[in-house]
């Protein structure tokens, strides 16, 4: 019987939940400080042990992360343990933060809430100025990275009528194969109007499937870091291009 532990703080219901997967598997739950690591043939954990002799049967690690740049300095990422993460889970969570301030800053909602702290609100002849919102519909919003976050921006922003321009470092791989709650995100890479790519300087125009630049088949634009000389200048182009910036 595989032995789980669990070091994060979930609640009875969702450990409850755990269990039932299979009756094959003992679940137990203990804080990362005080846990006995030495039973573990799983670990669900934000942080694996430093002294990874505290865990000599480990075979998986379940991390809380979305990413394992955490752990390139860390033992096991010398080990041949599998590292999973949860990339793709808090996609719809943090996307709709994102907007949350996005609209915020939009509304003019920390100016407002500047001025009522002060109790009392300026002249009437600077309240227009000071407090009438920009509008979010039909704006251009830039996302830098389109990952899971990114692509349910996009989606989003869609909503609002917004143009949507998307950064990624390789526009050879528009689709997202990853894990993704359903009715979020955007799979197949089509919500864009367009695409920059930054993360090589030049763009071989098969990789794109017509030009290094243009449009391709779908009509959607594609800008290629060849298009202003350097990779970091499609991150430029895309800031240039755009009202709110999501990174």
């Amino acid at each position: 019987m595989p032995n789980i532990l669990i070091t994060m703080p979930f609640g009875a219901e969702l450990l409850a939940k755990i269990r039932a997967v299979s009756p094959e598997l003992a679940v137990v739950q203990a804080s990362p400080d005080s846990a006995d690591y030495s039973q573990a043939d799983i670990l669900y954990t934000f942080m694996p042990p430093a002294d990874l002799a505290r865990a000599p049967r480990l075979k998986w690690v379940q991390l809380h992360l979305a990413g394992v740049n955490m752990l390139y300095d860390h033992p096991i990422y010398a080990t041949g343990i599998p590292l999973t993460t949860t990339s793709g889970v808090h996609a719809a969570s943090v996307a709709e933060y994102a907007f949350t301030v996005l609209l915020g800053l939009a509304h003019r909602v920390p100016r407002m809430l500047e001025w009522q702290a002060k109790g009392t609100w300026p002249p009437d002849e600077q309240r227009w100025p000071l407090f009438v919102p920009a509008e979010v519909r039909g704006a251009t919003l830039g996302i830098i990275g389109y990952g899971s976050i990114g692509r349910e921006v996009a989606r989003i922003g869609k909503t609002f009528a917004m143009r949507v321009l998307a950064s990624k470092r390789d526009l050879a791989r528009l689709t997202d194969d990853g894990y993704r709650l359903p009715g979020t995100g955007d799979a197949d890479g089509s919500l864009p109007n367009a695409w920059f790519e930054t993360g090589r300087r030049h763009v071989r125009a098969e990789d794109i499937g017509s030009s290094a630049s243009g449009q391709d088949a779908s009509g959607v634009q594609r800008h290629s870091a060849e298009d202003i000389g350097s990779s970091a200048g499609g991150l430029h182009e895309l800031l240039a291009q755009s009202d709110y910036v999501v990174l």
